[in-house]
């Protein structure tokens, strides 16, 4: 019969990972190891962590927060142009102009023969529907 070192040290050859509570229990009721201490014992130690998982947690999480950081950047870089540097064309600027509230509110005269012209006809529509 094996100790729970030896058994620990066995599964994680064969399983590529720690084992876990449930199988400790398994392990320990199939007589695969000696018991030693209890499982909480074991569960309660300090967790081991390699530099090589140190490294591959951090790489991946560097990957997608720089790549972050770049979409950002580049929004920004549009937004701050977009404020700054944006200078309409000459259409755009009349159109504008034309849309003011100047023009909007500004009155046309009519010159006095347009008066005179309208008057006339307006008198005439008048008589005619007088008769």
């Amino acid at each position: 019969m094996a100790t729970k070192e030896e058994w620990k040290d066995y599964f994680e050859l064969t399983h590529k990972r720690t084992p876990t509570l449930e199988e400790y229990s398994e392990a320990l009721k199939n007589n695969e190891f000696q018991n030693e201490e209890t499982v909480e014992e074991v569960f309660s130690s300090p967790v081991e962590i390699s530099p090589q998982k140190v490294r591959r947690f951090f790489s991946n999480k560097l990957v997608i927060i720089s790549s972050s950081l770049v979409v950002l950047l580049i929004i920004a870089f549009f937004i701050v142009e977009l404020v700054f540097f944006y200078k309409p064309s000459p259409k755009e600027e009349l159109k504008s102009f034309g849309n003011s509230k100047t023009s909007q509110t500004s009155e046309i005269k009519p010159s006095e023969s347009q008066i005179k012209s309208s008057s006339s006809t307006v008198s005439s529509s008048w008589q005619t529907l007088n008769k």
